[in-house]
């Protein structure tokens, strides 16, 4: 086997292990994107139930907070009522 002849088969062997190394790089860049897709879908699902969670404190919140001022105002209109009986059942 002459020189040349030793030449190209390596080279043709240099090819063939860097088109392997090619394949097996987009292998792994392949999975590496897939757990980054993954991981990235599984973020947004726990930011979406994070998200439902406050809404619903809000909701909670708003809602106390409408029926403590309905007792408020209750209160208040009681407290007139009061006020007028006493004035008109008050004699003169």
């Amino acid at each position: 086997m002459d020189f040349s002849t030793m030449m190209n088969a390596a080279n043709k062997n240099a090819k063939k292990a860097s088109r392997e190394v090619d394949r097996i790089q987009e292998e792994v860049n392949s999975e590496k994107n897939e757990a980054r897709r993954q991981l990235e879908a599984e973020k947004r699902a726990r930011l979406e139930i994070q998200r439902r969670k406050l809404e619903k404190e809000q909701e909670l919140a708003r809602k106390r907070k409408e029926r403590e001022e309905e007792e408020r105002r209750k209160v208040r209109i009681s407290f007139i009522v009061s006020m007028e009986m006493r004035v008109v059942a008050k004699p003169k």
